[in-house]
């Protein structure tokens, strides 16, 4: 975290990516601390050993922190901002359109039409 901070310095601030990243491995480390802490606290107090579904989370918690770090330093960040950019600015006409068009009028029921049956039963949408 402090080398991403370091290295972006003032540019970190717009850097979501990486931000959400150094988000998630915080949240997975307070998942890793908690799990940790209720496994041992169950041994203590019931002496049931609850270790071997605590190891599970754990693994799979440290597999994300490795990802999200990994992410951290090797990313292709730049160009899915570069395309979600040219989305947000109308570069891609039909992102907004859709591939049918249908307006609300499409979706509401015909004004004096009776509702689908389906086996005796009216379908009201």
């Amino acid at each position: 975290v402090f080398y991403a901070l370091l290295w972006q310095r003032q540019a970190f601030q717009d850097d979501q990516g990486r931000q959400n990243r150094i988000e998630a491995v915080g949240e997975d480390l307070l998942v890793i601390a908690v799990t940790s802490l209720h496994a041992e606290a169950r041994l203590r107090a019931t002496g049931q050993a609850v270790w071997d579904l605590a190891d599970e989370v754990l693994e799979e918690a440290g597999a994300r922190v490795k990802r999200h770090i990994r992410g951290l330093l090797f990313n292709d960040d730049k160009s899915s901002t570069a395309v979600g950019t040219k989305a947000l600015t109308g570069s891609y006409p039909s992102l907004s359109t859709g591939i049918i068009q249908r307006n609300l009028e499409d979706y509401r029921e015909a004004v004096g039409a009776e509702a689908p049956q389906v086996e005796g039963h009216s379908l009201i949408v």
